[in-house]
């Protein structure tokens, strides 16, 4: 059906086993299918996301899918900060407000129909919850091992689905760690969405094919997105590369990797023309994309390699430009926008990205999750007596 080939040695592995690494030098596997898969594609459109692509996707038309209305999200044409061509990727219209849904469905569907019932992934939230939902939606068993920064609010969420939930002293790094122990003494296969999971990065890939559609199979020339890892821009861009062999589309997005400043390492691995190193002293509220990348830095190096060949970039937005652009894009705009996927708002202001577009540029913005899940701040709200004068005093800012 498709073949594991590594991104670096060009190692080939049959789909007869679930894969995770090169065995040989331990980088980044893809995967590939047959030609003529792409020469005899026909596009059908259906309400199923995985249905009309299940032929660009490692899963059996066959065989029963289970979906919960994850992808065909909108996209949205927006004059936000009074650019004339941007468009937003509504992703946080997916079942549990994240493109997660996209990749863990693809994943679990796979996997059940090679009938493994038995999951664990690391996640700060999005992908946790996305996969607790999924498994409690095909009666699978999962875990889901988080780090210690790791909102309550997401712990509320994913412990509505799943009971196995647990929080260990540490980063993302540290938990992907445990997971990857777990995972081979137990025999739970491992969905954590790094370029470690090549079947559930595949799942991404209908962000690209439906963007590609809903832009009448035109070519954005930029895509922003927020990036930890990066498997969620490398998978935009393969449904790209996709697209192209079937003769959709004639040209490739330049893709744009958008960091948080306070946990960095493929930005600055970008500047410094290095490898990527682990990043330390993680001090960012984007927790989703807070990812060191300790113990797995060749996943950024393919990132910074996937970005170079769309001839695009790598952005770092600080922790106060995050901020002020998310409560601007909230108030003034209308979208509901998670800390992490703001950083992807803010780089369309960056010095550096306006340096490099022109003015009729078509610009999309994938908005990878939404705000609804992120924990309020009582201070934002008035409190008062059931009284109607203190309400008064407030309303005429007397108070």
């Amino acid at each position: 059906m498709f073949e594991y080939s590594c991104t670096e040695c060009d190692k080939k592995y049959n789909d007869t086993e679930v894969r995770y690494y090169c065995h040989l030098c331990n980088s980044v596997l893809e995967i590939n299918y047959p030609t003529e898969i792409f020469s005899s594609f026909k596009y059908n459109f259906s309400n199923n996301t995985l249905k009309t692509w299940i032929n660009l996707l490692p899963l059996d038309k066959k065989k029963k899918v289970i979906s919960l209305g994850e992808g065909n999200t909108p996209l949205i044409k927006n004059n936000i900060f009074d650019f004339k061509n941007i468009y937003i990727k509504q992703e946080s219209y997916n079942p549990t407000g994240s493109f997660k849904d996209r990749a863990i469905c693809t994943a679990v569907n796979y996997l059940n129909q090679k009938g493994y019932k038995r999951f664990i992934t690391s996640s700060s939230g999005n992908a946790g919850i996305s996969l607790c939902t999924y498994s409690a939606a095909t009666k699978s068993d999962c875990i889901v091992v988080v780090p210690e920064n790791t909102p309550e609010s997401n712990l509320n969420i994913m412990s509505r689905f799943c009971s196995k939930i647990i929080k260990i002293k540490g980063n993302l790094s540290d938990s992907l760690n445990i997971v990857k122990n777990i995972s081979k003494e137990y025999g739970f296969i491992n969905i954590t969405t790094t370029y470690q999971s090549p079947i559930s990065t595949e799942g991404d890939k209908t962000v690209g094919y439906e963007l590609a559609k809903q832009l009448n199979w035109k070519t954005p020339d930029w895509i922003i997105v927020p990036v930890g890892d990066g498997p969620l821009l490398y998978a935009i861009y393969k449904a790209f590369e996709d697209l192209q062999k079937i003769g959709l589309i004639k040209t490739l997005p330049k893709m744009v990797a958008a960091q948080a400043e306070g946990c960095s390492p493929i930005h600055r691995a970008w500047i410094s023309n290095k490898k990527v190193k682990a990043w330390k002293n993680i001090k960012t509220k984007a927790k989703g994309i807070a990812d060191p990348l300790k113990g797995y830095e060749q996943d950024g190096d393919f990132t910074i390699k996937i970005v170079k060949e769309s001839k695009g970039t790598v952005l770092s937005i600080s922790e106060d430009i995050i901020k002020k652009t998310q409560n601007i894009v909230h108030k003034y705009y209308g979208i509901s926008t998670e800390f992490s996927s703001a950083v992807g708002f803010a780089s369309i202001n960056d010095n550096h990205f306006k340096s490099l577009i022109r003015k009729d540029d078509i610009i999309v913005i994938i908005n990878t999750g939404s705000s609804f899940k992120e924990e309020s701040n009582s201070s934002l709200y008035y409190k008062t007596e059931n009284n109607l004068e203190d309400v008064k005093n407030i309303l005429e800012g007397k108070t």
